[in-house]
C-alpha cells in the first residue's frame, strides 16, 4: 500500500479532542468529550427502494417508499427491469415509471427532468440500469417520496421484475 507524503499512519486509538484541523474544517463542536463525530454533523445516505417481483408483469401501481428524516439533496433514480417490454405494432406494450415528493401540506409533484416520467420499452435491453439526475433534488424533513408505474400497450408482452431505487443525502441538522 502507497503512502503520501507528509501522511501519518495511526496504529491504535486517536482522541479526536487533541486534533487541531486545518482551516477550521473540523471544528470541536462536531466531536463529543469522547472524540467521537456527533451524530448531527455526517452525512446520511438514504436509498428508498420500489420493486415489483420478478416473472410477473409490471403492473400499473402507485406507492410511498418513504420519508425524510432531514432536510435532504436528491442524488439519483435508477431503475433496471429483469425482462424488457416486448411488443411490435400499433400499440407495443410499454411501461414508464415516476418519482414524486410530496408532504401533508404540499401535493405529490415529479422530480424526474421536464416532469416527465421515464418509459421502458422494447428498445432497453434486459436487466440494463438506466440512471436518471432528478431537476428538483431539495427535500425536507417529513417530505414523502412517492413511485408511480403506469402500463400502456396492447401487443407483446408486458415487462416483468422492476426495480426503482431514489438516493437522497441528508444534510445534518
Amino acid at each position: 500500500m502507497g503512502q503520501l507524503d507528509g501522511s501519518i499512519v495511526l496504529q491504535g486509538d486517536m482522541n479526536a479532542a487533541t486534533l487541531t484541523a486545518r482551516g477550521g474544517k473540523h471544528g470541536e463542536d462536531k466531536f463529543d468529550a469522547n472524540g467521537r463525530r456527533k451524530a448531527d454533523s455526517i452525512v446520511h445516505e438514504q436509498v428508498f427502494r420500489y420493486e415489483q417481483v420478478s416473472g410477473v408483469s409490471v403492473a400499473s401501481e402507485s406507492r410511498v417508499v418513504g420519508s425524510l428524516f432531514a432536510d435532504a439533496t436528491a442524488v439519483e433514480v435508477s431503475i433496471v427491469c429483469e425482462t424488457k417490454p416486448d411488443g411490435s405494432g400499433g400499440d407495443p406494450r410499454v411501461f414508464t415509471f415516476e418519482v414524486l415528493k410530496g408532504n401533508q401540506t404540499t401535493a405529490f409533484a415529479s422530480t424526474l427532468p421536464g416532469g416527465t416520467p421515464v418509459t421502458v420499452d422494447s428498445g432497453v435491453a434486459n436487466r440494463q440500469v438506466q440512471f436518471v439526475t432528478p431537476t428538483t433534488t431539495t427535500g425536507a424533513r417529513g417530505d414523502q417520496i412517492k413511485i408511480t408505474v403506469a402500463v400502456s400497450g396492447t401487443t407483446g408482452t408486458q415487462g416483468q421484475g422492476l426495480s426503482v431505487s431514489v438516493k437522497y443525502r441528508e444534510n445534518p441538522a
